[in-house]
């Protein structure tokens, strides 16, 4: 009996054992899941940390490349935007397709190709696609101030009366973004049918004129990206510092002798950007001399204001071409031909007036430029992991050395705007399949 209680006691403690050991067990796979989900976080922390650092770094990129341009646009031969390896990870400058482009394009964008909504007039308005005289009017009633607002456009009387109720703005636009607050504006007619903004007809995009899906057509078919991709609230170009001017005065001498008077000269002064001096005159006469003494004043040098809304007549697309005052489709049709020739001079807006009519050529003279100094960059940065990737919209001011950022805007949100194969392919560890340009310090 001792010893069956023994066997029972023994077979007791290995059940327990056998208990105890299955708890530490489990406690350690926990631990060892709970170990395993946060390496993996810390990976992906690290992975985005290193995605929104060379985000940033193309942005320096994009600014060194911009720099004393001076209104020029900048070589694409020098400016590599697709693919470009920064450390481990990559980077690409998304721009919409221009006219004739399909599939993903990558480059600047000229902000001077675009309509400035804080210039063009209603009429121009009018000729963006899909725009109505009400809504032309309201964009016009928005940034304009009360004493100068029409019964056209929409006012505070109309927006306070809204669900969610604000003022009339009745000053410039800041971002295209603020178009959504005006009368009539939609996101559809912002953006069209680009609802991630990428320039191509995704799969789970339709076109609203075709009436299909992204995933029956073929890929890289172009998209209606809507009034976004022709507005813009940028465009601006510093105007020459003009010089004061100086003036003198001066008092003739007058000479005293026998047999005459002398004459003097008075004297003349000239200052530029402040005060100038003028010579005393001399007088002569027989038995004298006179002299006199000239004083100048001089005005100083001032800066004229900024000329807004300019459009670069060398990059603006066919639809915003077409809003410049007195052209139509075939005007339109004979810059673009004339503008891609080879060798044709384009430095300054005298070829317009060899492109069209020099009546419509002369008309356009207050509307068009062949400078640029906004520049918009869509920059999509990925980790060399794949893990992780960051979204920025940038636009800078290259009128000033170093230029400036005017705007900087997160659109992760939208989603990843390339192919899908390139996460995919990082991810496997297989690398970027193609190739690539690497950058070191900013220099392609």
């Amino acid at each position: 009996m001792n010893h069956r209680s023994n066997m029972n006691r023994a077979g007791a403690v290995m059940i327990v054992t056998l208990w105890i050991v299955l708890g530490i067990a489990a406690l350690v796979l926990v631990f060892a899941r709970s170990a395993t989900v946060d390496l993996f976080a810390a990976a992906n922390q690290v992975s985005a940390l290193q995605a929104d650092a060379e985000a940033k770094g193309a942005l320096q990129y994009v600014l060194a490349q911009l720099d004393g341009l001076s209104g020029a646009l900048p070589d694409p031969t020098q400016f590599p935007s697709e693919a470009v390896s920064v450390g481990a990870g990559y980077f690409w400058i998304l721009r919409p397709p221009g006219d004739n482009e399909t599939g993903y394009c990558f480059g600047l964008v000229d902000e001077a190709s675009k309509l400035n909504l804080n210039s063009a007039t209603s009429e121009m308005l009018m000729n963006l696609p899909n725009m109505t005289t009400d809504i032309a009017a309201s964009i016009v009633s928005w940034r304009s101030p009360p004493s100068a607002s029409t019964a056209e456009g929409a006012d505070s009387s109309y927006y306070l009366t809204l669900p969610d109720p604000y003022d009339c703005k009745n000053s410039p636009f800041e971002t295209v973004e603020e178009l959504l607050l005006v009368e009539g504006v939609t996101t559809q007619l912002l953006y069209g049918d680009d609802t991630n903004r990428n320039g191509v007809l995704d799969a789970n995009e339709t076109d609203s004129t075709l009436g299909v899906t992204g995933s029956s057509l073929s890929t890289g078919t172009a998209v209606n990206g809507g009034w976004n991709q022709y507005v813009t609230v940028y465009s601006s170009e510093p105007a020459a510092s003009t010089g004061g001017r100086g003036s003198g005065a001066g008092t003739g001498g007058t000479g005293a002798g026998a047999g005459g008077r002398g004459a003097g000269t008075g004297g003349t002064g000239a200052g530029a950007g402040g005060r100038g001096a003028g010579t005393g005159g001399m007088g002569t006469g027989t038995g004298g001399t006179g002299t006199g003494a000239g004083t100048g004043t001089g005005g100083g040098a001032r800066t004229p204001p900024a000329q807004v809304g300019l459009i670069n007549v060398n990059t603006a697309p066919e639809a915003v071409l077409l809003c410049l005052p007195g052209l139509d489709q075939a005007d339109v049709t004979a810059l673009v031909n004339y503008r891609s020739n080879t060798g044709a001079d384009l430095s300054t807006i005298a070829w317009v007036s060899t492109a069209i009519t020099r009546t419509k050529a002369a008309a356009l003279s207050s509307y068009i430029t062949v400078h640029s100094y906004q520049f918009s960059a869509d920059i999509v940065a990925v980790s060399g992991d794949g893990r992780a990737y960051r979204r920025y919209l940038a636009v800078v001011d290259a009128s000033t050395s170093p230029p400036s950022v005017l705007y900087w805007k997160d659109l992760t949100y939208l989603g990843w705007p390339l192919d899908p194969a390139i996460l995919s392919s990082l991810r496997s560890g297989s690398g970027l399949a193609g190739t690539t340009t690497g950058i070191t310090g900013g220099t392609p």
